[in-house]
């Protein structure tokens, strides 16, 4: 799919101002992943016992790890934030991405924590903080395109 994209993409040019980036998540999803199926296949043959605080340490991680490359993301149709308003103006794009960034780095630490302390109230926390992480942008980059569309 990685090795696609670029070519399916309409603004396909852009992947190569980003590129270190773009294989950085390209290996990152491939090692997150690997890291579920190692889990899973330990899982199933009773190695370990099923706990949940491994797929909420792995799942924070990989929030921190997002959200430390996500301000270089370039405008794409497959990469990041792809709502109306940051596929509609370049520059509400690269604010959004400049706001999501130290977010995701920040709740992937929070969620990090929540997961360790494992609290009656981790779940619910783990939810907010995720909504909080991906909502908060899509707001920030409505009210960015429509200052810049009365500009």
């Amino acid at each position: 799919m990685f090795l696609v994209l670029p070519y399916i993409d309409p603004k396909g040019k852009n992947y190569a101002k980003f590129d270190s980036t773009y294989q950085y998540l390209k290996y990152l999803l491939i090692i997150f992943f690997l890291g579920l199926e190692v889990y899973t296949l330990l899982l199933a043959t009773g190695v370990i016992v099923n706990k949940p605080i491994y797929i909420g340490i792995m799942i924070s991680l990989l929030f921190i790890l997002l959200g430390n490359v996500m301000g270089r993301f370039k405008y794409n149709y497959f990469v990041g934030f792809r709502i109306p308003w940051t596929l509609a103006n370049e520059e509400v794009w690269r604010k959004t991405h400049r706001l999501a960034a130290p977010l995701w780095v920040i709740g992937g630490i929070m969620n990090l924590l929540l997961n360790v302390i494992g609290t009656n109230l981790m779940g619910i926390g783990v939810m907010i903080n995720v909504a909080v992480i991906i909502i908060v942008p899509i707001v920030y980059s409505y009210f960015t395109y429509q200052k810049i569309v009365k500009e």
